[in-house]
């Protein structure tokens, strides 16, 4: 994935994949040749990452999080529009 700091962090606790400059093509070179010379490695950061979105990054785990979002913004945008 691209180096941002959030996915970078979350695929190194993981152990499920490689964050890369994605501006940077020997980057992305390097990650791909590391994946192919490692099969085994590949195979299970596969593993992990099924593991991860099954049991954390999925719409049923993260649904109640964005639904609490959704309430709280409206509820300050009902709250800012009666008070004006």
């Amino acid at each position: 994935v691209s180096d941002f700091p959030l996915w970078k962090q979350i695929l190194e606790e993981a152990r499920c994949g490689i964050a890369v400059d994605p501006s940077s093509a020997a980057d992305v070179v390097t990650a791909v040749e590391y994946l192919l010379a490692h099969p085994v490695e590949r195979e299970l950061m596969g593993k992990r990452g099924r593991e991860l979105v099954l049991g954390k990054y999925n719409w049923e785990c993260q649904s109640p999080d964005l639904v609490d979002f959704y309430k709280t913004i409206l509820a300050r945008s009902t709250s800012t529009y009666h008070n004006q």
